[in-house]
């Protein structure tokens, strides 16, 4: 009998002893970015699991760091809007809370869940975008995880389902040997919150405008698109708290490329994307850096600076939109980038940006001509 008893505490020792190795290996490897282990080259420096379950780890990063300010928006402002950008040091930590292909329902609950989780919150930056004031049949509605990881302030409480996680593990074993094998990586996390990625190098630019606006716009978000009332009023929640909480917040219109502006006017969204900037200067004055513009009219062309595709805008642009908002070196900043709207000059901005694009047109007709073929395709 004590045989039995001596294997079965054997057996219960080395059980608990590799568990405790493995989930140690998992803290240590840090896949998600979300224990703060360091970061050696070759080793954990790069994160590309993270790239899987934004919506997770940001909400846990939360309850770590508890940042005094954080950025807000979709894909646009993850990849866009750097968080250690100067003008954002005043109330450090600063984080990026962007959600990818995020709505503004979602925006207003990460900020809620940063408000509880850092009451002395002093900075929001809200990129905002069309796309994420569409209406879905399902706004409103998060799975229960997220809603639970939403409404949690205990980053402890988040430990145990992460390092025991066999996800975790996996995702651990795979994130040292991308970093061991030393192959590019084309997308991962900062620890910031902000999201690195890199274009494939075999695909000509125009092929990369071209495949993302098909495949994310003309077969999906453009069609059949619809404004909705509880997006904009998520927009609105976020507003009246920031006020009401003494919170600074700063709202811009993303700087997508001239060809998401012709995609939005093939698909016959133009008018919808004029009444959605005067409805939501109608509850604060923005700063719109959409349009046409020395820096939305990059030619498409192999050697592009200012964006990925036609959505994504790079870092250097994004440090050119909070350099204007938070007037910091103006004199980086091209004249005719970003105006700020109000009630009082919304219409008169939109007839510019309207008088802009017929500028434009007269000498780049084909690329207003690529776009209607992308259309179709």
């Amino acid at each position: 009998m004590k045989s039995h008893y001596k294997f079965l505490g054997t057996f219960l020792g080395l059980l608990v002893f590799n568990s405790f190795t493995l989930a140690s290996f998992s803290a240590w490897i840090d896949p998600y970015n979300v224990i703060n282990s360091r970061t050696l080259p070759k080793f954990n420096q790069l994160k590309p699991q993270s790239n899987d379950d934004a919506r997770r780890f940001k909400a846990i990063n939360v309850t770590r760091i508890k940042p005094k300010t954080i950025v807000l928006g979709t894909s646009r402002a993850d990849i866009g809007i750097d968080p250690e950008h100067p003008v954002l040091s005043a109330h450090a930590p600063a984080y990026n809370l962007s959600i990818p292909a995020g709505d503004m329902y979602e925006a207003m609950r990460y900020f809620q869940h940063a408000l509880v989780n850092q009451p002395d919150l002093k900075q929001v930056v809200l990129g905002i975008d069309l796309v994420a004031f569409e209406h879905r049949e399902d706004v409103g509605k998060l799975d229960p995880e997220q809603a639970a990881r939403l409404e949690t302030t205990s980053y402890v409480q988040h430990l145990p389902s992460l390092v025991f996680s066999t996800d975790t593990l996996t995702s651990s074993f795979s994130t040292l040997t991308a970093n061991l094998k030393g192959e590019p990586v084309r997308e991962y996390y900062l620890s910031n919150g902000r999201l690195i990625r890199f274009n494939p190098p075999e695909m000509p630019i125009e092929a990369v405008f071209g495949l993302h606006l098909k495949s994310a716009y003309f077969e999906s978000w453009y069609k059949d698109f619809q404004l909705s009332q509880q997006q904009m009023d998520a927009f609105r929640t976020i507003v009246e708290t920031c006020e009401q909480q003494g919170i600074d917040l700063k709202v811009f219109i993303s700087p997508a490329h001239v060809t998401q502006w012709e995609a939005l006017r093939t698909s016959g969204l133009w008018s919808t994307f004029e009444d959605w900037k005067r409805e939501v200067v109608n509850i604060t004055p923005v700063w719109d850096f959409s349009g046409y513009n020395s820096i939305t009219t990059e030619p498409l062309t192999e050697e592009m600076h200012n964006y990925l595709e036609s959505s994504h805008y790079v870092k250097e642009v994004g440090d050119l939109v909070l350099n204007r908002v938070f007037r910091h070196e103006l004199r980086t900043v091209p004249n005719d980038f970003g105006t700020r709207i109000t009630t009082a000059n919304v219409d008169a901005h939109l007839a510019k940006i309207r008088a802009d694009r017929s500028k434009w047109v007269r000498r780049n007709a084909d690329v207003v001509q690529l776009v209607e073929q992308w259309s179709r395709e």
